[in-house]
């Protein structure tokens, strides 16, 4: 069996991972994981330095607490959208 080189392109995969379609892609994730909680939710997305994340937090007094005694943030991010009961 012979041996096989690989090279990594690393300006293509930093352009990959900080690009406007990885953008684009992780603020779809967010959104529709924060339109599964409801209100009291926002999403954003940040470039702590090599690439880029999405980011889904509780911003009001009534989410936080929400999410503190529901874990609604995990269920969601394990795609139980069913189990996600929110406020009303």
């Amino acid at each position: 069996m012979s041996k096989i080189k690989f090279e990594l392109d690393r300006q293509g995969v930093s352009e990959l991972l900080t690009g406007d379609d990885m953008q684009q892609l992780l603020w779809n994730i967010t959104e529709t994981i924060r339109s599964s909680l409801g209100d009291g939710y926002e999403n954003r997305i940040a470039n702590p330095g090599t690439r880029l994340i999405g980011i889904v937090t509780a911003v009001d007094e009534e989410a936080i607490e929400e999410q503190y005694e529901s874990n609604l943030l995990l269920k969601a991010l394990n795609g139980n959208f069913s189990e996600v009961k929110t406020k009303k």
